[in-house]
């Protein structure tokens, strides 16, 4: 490493939160629900307080609620599952085990609650991939649609119905596309209006008109989306070890599963080896572990856009005048430092954690260059 860089954020991302049957049904023509082969249980929300409570990390939840409908209220959103008009949901409906859910969630610190959609897909004739997203239809040539703006809104709508029925008192501030299909500045404007201030998605993915494909981080109406790149793991791979996974620097995605035992009281050994993966991670130069998607997005801002050079004096300049701001960032930034340092002329200089390489760093810029030394 450079003695004194601007590290990556490692926030960890987890799609498909919500989910009481775990099957996936997609043979039978149904959703992928989680990939869990059991029922989900309040024992799985407790394993993601586990993790986030050790990583000292909000981690970033994406939840459908799908079969959170205790009363069949879903059946007026006609194109949520196979089903369609005969959705009944409330003859599965577990009236104790969400409330022992919901305590956890409400009760955790760590978990934070996301949106990613209802019933992760959109059930219509002119749908080749109705498993695909609440929001996007696929039709030939695998080309993505997002369905009428009216039935989102809808969407959205009993999305928050739902937490407010179930007493669920998180603010929803991030999204994550369902199968990542999603066109940059088009959904995210419904998203905003929403409170949505962050987006985790695979840039690669994402449809990309007249522009160029951004990388790694972009603004669209208000909203910052960072990247997530290719997961470690298999989608719906429970009991996993961590053991052996290679390093990772920046969002860490997952599913569900991938922090889930078989057995839902042997979670704690999935999480514990998890821990110990990020644990090393965090001993590398080039990542930071995250606090939350706020720190995540600043951090990632500052990583892309900062340029760091050294003046004739062999002092470190950090010039971040290109640095987009937001009310959405923090004001802060972090640096990896391999020596030492008793000055930052233009911000005030924190120490923030030693690893055993280096020094972490934090810095609250006054102006748009700083000089390090």
């Amino acid at each position: 490493m450079n003695d004194i860089i601007i590290p990556q954020p490692l926030q960890i991302v987890v799609d498909d939160l919500g989910w009481f049957c775990g099957d996936d049904d997609r043979e039978n023509g149904g959703a992928s629900r989680s990939g869990m082969p059991r029922r989900h249980c309040y024992k799985d929300y407790e394993a993601m307080n586990m993790l986030g409570e050790a990583l000292d990390q909000k981690v970033f939840c994406a939840f459908c609620l799908g079969e959170w409908d205790p009363d069949n209220r879903l059946k007026k959103l006609h194109h949520i599952s196979k089903y369609g008009d005969d959705w009944d949901n409330a003859r599965f409906y577990d009236k104790e085990e969400v409330k022992k859910c919901v305590d956890v969630i409400n009760n955790s610190p760590y978990i934070d609650f996301g949106l990613h959609g209802i019933g992760h897909g959109y059930y219509s004739e002119d749908n080749i991939k109705p498993d695909t997203s609440d929001y996007y239809i696929v039709k030939p040539g695998k080309v993505k649609e997002m369905v009428d703006e009216k039935y989102i809104r809808s969407i959205l709508d009993s999305f928050f119905e739902l937490m407010e029925y179930h007493g669920i008192k998180k603010e929803v501030t991030s999204f994550v596309p369902p199968s990542g299909a999603y066109r940059f500045f088009e959904l995210s404007r419904l998203l905003a209006e929403y409170g949505i201030k962050y987006v985790s998605t695979p840039m690669r993915n994402a449809k990309c008109e007249n522009m160029e494909r951004p990388d790694a981080f972009l603004i669209e109406n208000g909203i910052i989306t960072t990247d997530r790149e290719k997961d470690l793991l298999a989608w719906d791979q429970h009991s996993a070890d961590y053991t052996e996974l290679p390093f990772k620097a920046n969002t860490y995605g997952s599913h569900w599963p991938n922090w889930l035992h078989e057995d839902p009281d042997r979670n704690t050994f999935v999480i514990k080896s998890a821990i110990k993966y990020f644990y090393r991670c965090a001993e590398h130069p080039e990542t930071i572990i995250s606090r939350d998607m706020k720190f995540a997005s600043t951090q990632t801002a500052f990583w892309k856009y900062a340029k760091v050079t050294e003046n004739e004096k062999g002092e470190t300049v950090i010039d971040i005048s290109n640095v987009p701001r937001l009310e959405s960032m923090n004001d802060v930034f972090y640096v990896n430092s391999r020596f030492p340092l008793t000055r930052a002329e233009g911000g005030k200089l924190t120490e923030y954690d030693r690893k055993k390489q280096f020094i972490t760093y934090e810095i609250e810029p006054a102006t748009d260059k700083i000089i390090l030394s």
